[in-house]
């Protein structure tokens, strides 16, 4: 079966989403009878990974990307499914026009885009997109993909009654290296990490607002991540505001060995996030044995059924509670918290089960037979 995965970004500007695409693909091609090719708006950063990718060159806003190639390179490839990964941009359009002229199947990934608080940001320009073209192309998608119960259940707020999914994000288990040590890591102190897009929604606000240097004086705070919306820097204002420049280090953006360094020189993770879909940062926190602090919006509930995490809320208060509680924590209390997340991620979110299920899945939107267990029709 061809397969076409597409997404308006496959660059490291595209977060998570980028390298989800990238991992399942690579895995997905470990299959005899799946050929398959990435669509995208830039360049890929596909490593060592060797995917056939075609590239439609954006025009007029970036938030739309807008590209009149990429309707001829689909007809070209002619795939026998589109698996669209994010929604409210010229892709989904792209395909749901592709799926009206060929009859062919679609399932779109809305990665976390249908919760409540992503509805309401931008609210108008969604509005507006949704009226257009999203929501019919939703509701004519063979199958909608979520991350987890409170995405499905999202999904079905919104609206959408076709079928839906639930298959999780996965990881690859870091790969036995030599420790580096991190420029940042060199006053004894302990090191929460706060690792993605440094963007209004994650909750950093609140982060800095809670971080307490009279409790907090064994720990400092990284900050690794590329702003959006110039929200950088706002958060270097409140830090300067707040006299908390040697408390809480910006580092900018870390990929590849330099983010494998981060991890490696953590010794806690926080996503204190208002919106999530499943975010990968958490599973690849807790690949590297890492305590973590994260919101129910994480969508990643069994971190707290199984001791792997420290639930806090969107809010300065309940952040500075769980910074507290981190900080309380024995070495040992913090040793076996993270050999817990380890066990968690090697059981159940690594790419080889979770590129099974998809492959199931794209059998059965293809041919219409033995409907995966995974698949939801109500």
């Amino acid at each position: 079966m061809k397969i076409a995965q597409l997404t308006p970004s496959l660059s490291n500007a595209g977060g998570g989403v980028s390298k989800v695409v990238i991992e399942l693909a690579s895995n997905l091609k470990n299959n005899t009878d799946v050929f398959i090719h990435l669509f995208s708006s830039d360049k890929p950063c596909l490593n060592e990974v060797h995917i056939q990718h075609h590239f439609s060159k954006p025009h007029g806003p970036k938030s739309f990307s807008f590209s009149n190639e990429l309707t001829s390179q689909l007809l070209n490839f002619s795939p026998d499914l589109i698996h669209l990964h994010g929604i409210w941009m010229y892709h989904q359009l792209a395909s749901f026009l592709w799926q009206k002229k060929t009859n062919k199947a679609v399932i779109i990934s809305p990665h976390g885009m249908l919760d409540s608080w992503a509805i309401q940001n931008s609210k108008w320009k969604k509005w507006l997109i949704s009226k257009l073209f999203a929501n019919r192309s939703l509701q004519a998608a063979n199958c909608i993909h979520a991350l987890c119960e409170a995405e499905y259940l999202a999904i079905r707020n919104y609206g959408i009654t076709a079928p839906v999914c639930i298959i999780p994000n996965a990881v690859d288990l870091p790969k036995a290296s030599s420790y580096q040590q991190a420029p940042w890591n060199q006053n004894n102190k302990k090191t929460c990490l706060y690792l993605g897009r440094i963007h209004p929604k994650k909750g950093l606000i609140n982060l800095i607002n809670a971080w307490d240097k009279k409790l907090l004086e064994n720990w400092q705070l990284i900050i690794a991540g590329w702003s959006e919306n110039d929200h950088e820097q706002e958060i270097k204002d409140l830090i300067k505001s707040r006299s908390l420049q040697t408390e809480i280090i910006l580092i900018g953006a870390v990929f590849d060995k330099d983010k494998q360094a981060a991890y490696q020189n953590a010794d806690a993770f926080i996503l204190p996030s208002y919106s999530e879909g499943l975010p990968m940062t958490i599973l690849e926190a807790w690949s590297y044995k890492l305590p973590v602090l994260m919101t129910e919006a994480c969508n990643l509930p069994e971190g707290f059924e199984n001791n792997c995490a420290i639930k806090i809320a969107p809010s300065t208060s309940s952040i500075e509670k769980g910074l507290n509680e981190l900080a309380s924590m024995s070495p040992q209390e913090l040793n076996s918290m993270g050999e817990k997340s380890f066990k968690l991620v090697k059981e159940r979110f690594t790419w080889t089960s979770v590129s099974s299920t998809f492959h199931s899945v794209y059998k059965w939107c293809i041919n219409g037979k033995n409907i995966p267990d995974c698949v939801r029709l109500n």
